[in-house]
């Protein structure tokens, strides 16, 4: 079923990139430039494996531009996981905000790398109480560094590649002795975005 999501979300943004190519070449870099208020993005996002189980999660946020080069982001993921061939499952959010910084190149109008550094918590959730040893839900911190590429396809529509690497300090029962998931993983995915 996720790989099936993975697939749909992949062929829904190569789509949007095929239909949108010819409006691109023809649209104004004048407007692709333009300073927008901010962005409202959704995506999805391949996760190391950490905690086990980890695959993706499904991620969005809103980005407020103070500056054409800078903005207040805030994101959350959401990650189902299963472990133990699905006998635990629990659910992995991550809630994180802090600025982005943009790079508008001016002989590239519909390219605008940036890069994020952003703080907040990990909760972990426990869907199942019939396990042993208990569950062990609760929030720690959790911080993310992220680049990326965002790629302008009509004055209110682009797309973003991104890679990344998230730090936590979750600790976890789900395993006799008890484990730590402690520590971090890589992610990189894609997102639709909403300019306004």
């Amino acid at each position: 079923m996720l790989h099936r999501t993975v697939f749909a979300t992949s062929l829904l943004l190569a789509g949007t990139l095929a239909f949108s190519h010819v409006a691109c070449s023809q649209a104004n870099p004048a407007k692709l430039l333009a300073p927008s208020r901010g962005d409202v993005y959704a995506g999805v996002l391949g996760n190391g494996s950490n905690p086990d189980g980890m695959s993706i999660s499904y991620n969005g946020g809103v980005d407020f531009n103070f500056l054409r080069w800078l903005a207040a982001n805030a994101e959350v993921g959401i990650a189902p996981v299963s472990i133990y061939n699905g006998t635990n499952t629990f659910v992995v959010t991550d809630f994180l905000v802090g600025p982005r910084v943009f790079l508008t190149l001016s002989r590239y109008p519909k390219f605008a790398p940036y890069a994020d550094v952003l703080i907040g918590g990990e909760n972990l959730n426990n869907t199942r109480q019939d396990h042993s040893p208990p569950n062990a839900n609760g929030t720690h911190f959790a911080v993310s560094i992220d680049g990326g590429v965002e790629l302008r396809l009509i004055k209110h529509l682009a797309i973003r590649g991104q890679a990344g690497y998230l730090r936590n300090s979750t600790t976890s029962n789900f395993t006799s002795p008890p484990s730590s998931l402690s520590g971090g993983r890589i992610r990189g995915g894609g997102f639709l975005v909403y300019r306004f």
